[in-house]
């Protein structure tokens, strides 16, 4: 299959201009994704895997070794269709808008600084969200870590000795990334839960983009479990890259349980845990159903359950299970009359 495109694919138009790139999927968590799948994904041979609110969020990073180390980011969204495969058409205009603005030729990027013309499919990230992927891209590339670090990490090791408004995002987001070092996995298991809201709050995103180790998932549950509410939807947000069997248990427990969960709880499963509702090997689909059970109830008007089924119906391995709930036998009168909202809303002009 080829594309239409008289500028190719992103991938493509990165290649020919004789650079090294790679790919942040931000749609839900931060996960770096193989050049082959992107380029897939790009020729509609495969479906956008995590698409979020109709879109595929990335974080692109490039660079030309031959003309010097500076690493440039663009901060892409491009719709997907209702099967989940980007539109050619809105990629062929972002790329001709970039060709016409900056030209093919990677010096003239970089007289722009890399930086991208006025572009319906660019958005600008939340401090937060640059900050951590900073840190994931430079611990991707293996560059060495900002003087910072240390100050950071010694701040973890002690934070009721030491002031942490002397701290920047970015020096906590390189702290989340680099959690695989001893030291630092260890300080935030025994600090974590006397750590300030602010400096846990980005923390907790930071560790969105790691593989966590089954003591730091204890430490995380285990404080979610006591936490005050405004942190409990941070803290499973922090695994939403550790789709481990006791993480998801742990998902399923709270689907099940009989207390009520609050909305911003709700979104955070459906947008990272959302390989949670994924029935199992027999075929249960019990997750899911308790989940939409849950959302009615959260949300009487039944906005919050036709913003999120819209949103899981886009995930390729959810579609199928999350279209068969529209014709399920058995579901209760509050998911029933939440359907009806569906289509009720669609007829709408």
């Amino acid at each position: 299959m080829t594309t239409n495109s008289s500028n190719g694919t992103i991938s493509e138009f990165l290649l020919n201009a004789g650079t090294e790139y790679f790919v942040i999927d931000v749609s839900r968590t931060r996960q770096i994704m193989d050049n082959q799948e992107f380029f897939e994904c790009e020729l509609n041979q495969q479906p956008f895997p995590r698409p979020r609110q109709g879109h595929a969020w990335l974080c692109v990073v490039f660079w030309n070794k031959q003309l010097n180390h500076e690493h440039y980011i663009w901060f892409i969204k491009l719709p997907v269709d209702e099967q989940s495969l980007l539109m050619p058409a809105a990629r062929d205009q972002f790329l001709h808008i970039v060709v016409q603005a900056l030209g093919r030729e990677m010096e003239q990027m970089q007289n722009q600084q890399g930086e991208l013309p006025e572009n319906p499919f660019v958005f600008a990230p939340s401090q937060q969200l640059l900050a951590d992927c900073n840190a994931t891209i430079r611990k991707h590339l293996g560059v060495a870590n900002r003087p910072e670090l240390k100050k950071a990490i010694d701040y973890l090791k002690a934070p009721s000795v030491q002031a942490w408004d002397n701290l920047a995002v970015q020096d906590i987001s390189d702290v989340a990334v680099n959690v695989d070092d001893p030291q630092i996995r260890h300080a935030i298991e025994q600090n974590l839960e006397v750590l300030p809201h602010a400096v846990n709050t980005c923390l907790l995103s930071g560790l969105e983009s790691t593989q966590l180790e089954d003591s730091t998932i204890d430490a995380i549950l285990s404080y979610h479990s006591r936490c005050e509410q405004t942190l409990a939807p941070m803290l499973l947000r922090a695994l939403g890259n550790t789709q481990t069997a006791q993480v998801q248990q742990y998902i399923h427990q709270l689907i099940q349980s009989e207390q009520s969960l609050d909305v911003e709880t709700l979104v955070v499963i459906a947008g990272r845990h959302w390989h949670a509702l994924i029935p199992d090997v027999s075929g249960n689909q019990q997750a899911l159903a308790q989940y939409f059970e849950k959302l009615v109830q959260a949300d009487a008007s039944y906005a919050l359950f036709r913003g999120i089924f819209a949103d899981l119906v886009q995930i390729p391995q959810l579609r199928v299970f999350v279209l068969a709930t529209l014709r399920a036998p058995k579901q209760s009168e509050d998911v029933s009359k939440a359907i009806a909202s569906l289509f009720e809303q669609q007829a709408k002009p």
